[in-house]
């Protein structure tokens, strides 16, 4: 038996998963594909999990780095601390922490993980608590970021156990009728790329996360 938990900002739809914009109460889609905006795939998670919270709309990200944006709005602040971070390569967990100072500081915590203490159960406690987590993986020639929205569990009472993480791949395909379109497996196999990508038929470790929460 399987249980899965999505975090509750989210409803899916024909048109894949949607959240609720605060300043209308509308629904809007979450998911952005890289290529649709200029940046890295850091980025694309960052505007996906503002949607989520309800503090960007759609229409916002899109045209976030656009040299158009007012410097003294939030979206602004944030655009331009991204142009800063030479958006058009990787993005580090302590950029995505800078980038966010002092910008939403009224309405957005950002919570890099760091050690001692379980990557794992800092994405288990932020999502039960309804906090989409960037999620930084890699692998031997490469690395990238997705953005945790669920969780998959094996097993009932006692023997349940954390299967899978459920995440948004910007670079993954458009989604229908589900609120995730790609999973990780969550138990490790062992060695350094013990995490199985499914789908992308590829081992990965898990290196970072930060969590993006609503305050």
């Amino acid at each position: 038996m399987h249980t899965i938990h999505v975090i509750d900002k989210l409803d899916s739809t024909y048109e894949g998963p949607e959240a609720r914009y605060l300043n209308t109460r509308e629904w809007q889609q979450i998911f952005l594909n890289q290529g649709s905006l200029d940046g890295a795939c850091g980025h694309y998670c960052v505007f996906m999990s503002l949607i989520i919270n309800g503090v960007m709309s759609r229409t916002e990200a899109l045209s976030a780095l656009s040299y158009k944006q007012d410097g003294r709005t939030n979206i602004g602040k944030l655009a331009s601390k991204i142009k800063d971070y030479n958006f058009f390569h990787g993005t580090l967990d302590t950029d995505i922490e800078d980038i966010f100072d002092g910008v939403y500081r009224n309405q957005i915590e950002v919570e890099r993980f760091s050690k001692p203490g379980s990557l794992r159960d800092f994405v288990v406690t932020n999502i039960e608590q309804n906090n989409p987590v960037m999620l930084g993986i890699s692998w031997p020639d490469g690395g990238h970021w997705v953005t945790v929205v669920g969780l998959d569990y094996a097993g009932e009472d006692t023997a349940k156990e954390l299967y899978r993480f459920l995440v948004i791949d910007p670079g993954g395909n458009k989604m229908q009728f589900c609120s995730w379109n790609g999973v990780i497996q969550a138990k490790g196999t062992g060695g350094r790329y013990s995490y199985e990508w499914w789908g992308q038929n590829q081992k990965v470790k898990l290196e970072d996360a930060v969590a993006i929460k609503l305050i």
